[in-house]
């Protein structure tokens, strides 16, 4: 009988647990056009109000409130402005990019070829420098230079 109470406890605390959760989701996403900007605001109370309160002491706080808010509004707008105005710039070049690029890669593929070429270069007179050195210092040749009197 008390194993049987026990589990039937457990249940039930389950199935709230459940439908308590079920519920906080529901009421969290159905909320979420209120509790987004309030979440915000909160946010942004508590980023701003140090500096607010040390305006506060050469002024009220009114003031101080409306000279912050004031100066984030200004920043806001100014990188808003500067993002803006960037964005314009980038869509009046956007037209020249793959010329730029096709240009850029032309470069430097011709680059890599002179590349290319000049390790051929290279290889090939390290193959000759190499083999000058193993028939220099192959003992047979050098047997038969001694021989002819060329040591």
């Amino acid at each position: 009988m008390r194993a049987t109470k026990n589990a039937a406890t457990a249940a039930a605390i389950g199935t709230w647990a459940i439908l308590l959760t079920a519920f906080v989701v529901t009421i969290l996403y159905v909320g979420r056009q209120l509790l987004i900007p309030l979440a915000l605001a909160g946010m942004l109370t508590f980023l701003l109000a140090p500096l607010v309160g040390y305006i506060e002491r050469w002024i009220g706080r009114i003031a101080a409130v409306l000279i912050v808010v004031a100066v984030l509004f200004s920043v806001v707008g100014g990188a808003g402005w500067l993002l803006t105005r960037q964005l314009i710039d980038l869509a009046a070049k956007l037209p020249d990019y793959p010329t730029n690029i096709d240009n850029r890669l032309t470069a430097i593929a011709a680059t890599a070829k002179e590349q290319a070429a000049q390790i051929q270069k290279v290889s090939a007179q390290l193959e000759v420098d190499n083999l000058a050195t193993r028939v220099v210092n192959n003992p047979k040749v050098k047997d038969n230079l001694s021989k002819a009197g060329w040591s």
